[in-house]
């Protein structure tokens, strides 16, 4: 393993000054959706690309190791501490659809509910992100994994992506999947 920069050591030093608002952050969220309590969350701040990003406890450059750790990453989402629960919702929803089957099922019906535009917008994600990321994964194993998850986050967190259309364009949900997202809602806070 590198040995840490100056700004992954700034980056530890600010999180450990101020690791009780992340953790409590945490807690709200697990509160407020139970099918959250059960996975090892840490919120930590950062930089880099996007408006954050989400490490799998395993991920070799993951800053917390062992947690599914949210990287908030925009100026504007970091200072935003009111938010700061849903963010970790709306990262948290990795974990499902890696571990949850019930959550991938509903994350399929998503897919097998999605209009021709929606499925366009996809493979145009796709193809950039091949362009820009050296993304390899075919796109079968692309769109549960990336962009439906896009789409859920948008149409499931609307208080912290208002109006959601996407990095890349996507969103307008139809009724049927504005009546999905309830029955997602009600799953997340539930137990």
């Amino acid at each position: 393993m590198p040995a840490p920069t100056f700004a992954d050591l700034l980056q530890m030093r600010d999180y450990t000054r101020n690791v009780a608002p992340y953790s409590a952050a945490v807690g709200q969220s697990q509160k407020q959706y139970p099918r959250f309590a059960d996975i090892p969350l840490a919120l930590t701040t950062g930089v880099g690309p996007g408006f954050s990003e989400t490490y799998p406890p395993s991920e070799s450059n993951n800053p917390q190791p062992g947690k599914w750790t949210v990287q908030l990453r925009d100026p504007k989402a970091i200072a935003d501490r009111k938010n700061w629960p849903d963010m970790v919702s709306l990262e948290a929803i990795h974990a499902l659809q890696q571990n949850d089957p019930v959550y991938q099922i509903r994350s399929q019906q998503f897919i097998d509910s999605m209009t021709p535009g929606q499925q366009a917008d996809s493979h145009r994600a796709y193809q950039r992100d091949r362009t820009e990321f050296g993304n390899t994964e075919p796109y079968e194993e692309y769109l549960p994994r990336v962009q439906a998850q896009e789409y859920l986050r948008g149409m499931l967190f609307p208080k912290v992506i208002p109006n959601w259309v996407g990095p890349k364009g996507e969103g307008q949900y139809t009724p049927q999947q504005m009546g999905l997202s309830k029955v997602i809602q009600s799953y997340l806070q539930g137990r």
